[in-house]
């Protein structure tokens, strides 16, 4: 015990806080007790270093939180401002039209559109389409604007590739040279000027096309829509015809089309014609007479004169008991259609009845009273001076006494004259464009879609 103490001792000496007061008895030890008063010192002290950085975060995350619904709100308003005046009416006060090539960016679209006041922002513009993905599907062209056109309907047909389409009307029965002049003075083809080609080669039509197609494209175009269209009738055609070659066919066709005054006699004139061939008879055909002496000019300027049919030329069909070498004009589908199935007739005469058809006959008696009855006509209109008297009708037996019909001068083009069309209706862009690469072109004139427009393919005759 005694050596035991001196640790106690020490016990007690190294933890004074241990030491507690024992209870006196049990009932002492159930009494309560009172708690431990704090220092003061420790009473007055400040929190924690650790609790002063929490709070300073929580107040930097509610910033930013409230910064965040700010932006948002700021975003949300923007946008729909935006949206709004991308669906307004836009400012153009009248219809225009704009000229996109390949190669333009978005950007440059965009602010050439708002310079010439077809929008009224190019950001919104440009940042709409990038929010639709149209950017990369803006299609090149040319395009019509109406009045006061919303940025979306702008951007909705640029998408669209619905270029506005140029028409030309070359009438049935032009030569190869009338309407390749006709091709090379319009404004809208682009390229060279092209050099005519064989006379029938081309289909007289009325031709749609987007501004900046090569002229050399759309030439080749008609002959590719000239030979087309003979190959299909080709197969069709009447297997007793008393010619036997595509070329043949486009000749006999070129002369029914230049003696065709009223498009239902087609196939009449052409079922004489093909009586006559079989016959061994001349055709006499004064448009052939006059397309010897002129060749593709088209028109000798004043009646075919007596003087005239006698002239020695390849083409005068006066003298020949055949076709001509080559056609004599650019014939249309519906005279190639009458020459390939004629009309089954006896007839082999026909004269002018003075209101622009003919008087069609099987003999020459009835031939020679039709030809009378022209005369009567002609006589009661007013009298031309001219060095020269017009052809007469001729009479006597057939083939031997020229047993043909005689006609008024028929040099001028049987359809009605060239027509131009406006801008027509959309489409879509082709790759036969010679445009400028990147680049708009906006013609600021207002674009009136309902008068005429330079330019458009067009129709021979």
């Amino acid at each position: 015990m005694a050596e035991d103490r001196p640790e106690n001792e020490a016990g007690r000496s190294r933890a004074p806080h241990m030491q507690a007061e024992l209870p006196a008895s049990p009932a002492k030890a159930l009494e309560p007790k009172s708690a431990p008063q704090l220092d003061p010192d420790q009473a007055m002290s400040k929190p924690p270093k650790t609790r002063r950085r929490g709070g300073a975060v929580s107040r930097f995350l509610n910033l930013i939180g409230a910064l965040t619904v700010l932006a948002a709100l700021a975003l949300a308003g923007v946008l729909t401002y935006a949206k709004i005046r991308f669906e307004a009416m836009g400012p153009l006060k009248a219809p225009s039209a704009i000229q996109i090539t390949p190669g333009t960016s978005v950007g440059a679209i965009a602010l050439d559109l708002e310079e010439a006041g077809i929008i009224e922002n190019a950001y919104i513009f440009m940042g709409a389409i990038r929010l639709h993905g149209a950017a990369g599907r803006l299609k090149a062209g040319e395009y019509a604007i109406p009045t006061g056109a919303s940025m979306r309907t702008v951007m909705n047909l640029l998408v669209s590739g619905k270029s506005i389409l140029h028409k030309i009307t070359l009438p049935e029965g032009w030569t190869s040279a009338q309407i390749i002049e006709r091709v090379n003075a319009d404004p809208v083809l682009v390229g060279d000027k092209v050099p005519v080609p064989e006379e029938g080669v081309l289909l007289p039509e009325t031709y749609r096309f987007t501004r900046g197609l090569t002229r050399s494209r759309f030439v080749q175009q008609m002959k590719t829509a000239q030979t087309r269209l003979l190959d299909r009738l080709w197969d069709k055609r009447d297997p007793n015809l008393p010619f036997k070659t595509r070329a043949e066919a486009l000749t006999l066709a070129s002369i029914v089309e230049k003696e065709t005054g009223v498009a239902s006699e087609r196939p009449h004139i052409a079922g004489v014609f093909v009586n006559r061939l079989v016959k061994g008879m001349r055709l006499q055909s004064d448009p052939t007479v006059i397309y010897g002496l002129v060749g593709g000019k088209g028109s000798l300027g004043h009646p075919l004169r007596v003087s005239e049919l006698k002239s020695d030329t390849p083409y005068n069909t006066y003298k020949i008991k055949a076709l001509p070498p080559g056609p004599i004009a650019n014939p249309g589908a519906a005279a190639i259609r009458a020459v390939l199935n004629p009309m089954p007739t006896k007839d082999l005469f026909f004269v002018a009845d003075g209101s622009g058809g003919h008087a069609f006959a099987e003999n020459l008696a009835d031939h020679r009273k039709n030809v009378l009855k022209w005369r009567k006509i002609e006589q009661s209109k007013p009298a031309a001076p001219a060095k020269d008297q017009p052809a007469a009708a001729p009479t006597g037996k057939p083939d031997k006494a020229q047993p043909a019909k005689a006609e008024p001068d028929k040099t001028k083009p049987n359809k009605a004259k060239l027509k131009t069309g406006p801008a027509e209706q959309p489409a879509p862009a082709g790759s036969d464009s010679e445009p400028s690469k990147g680049s708009v072109s906006i013609n600021s004139k207002p674009l009136d879609l309902a008068a005429p427009s330079a330019g458009a393919p067009a129709k021979p005759k």
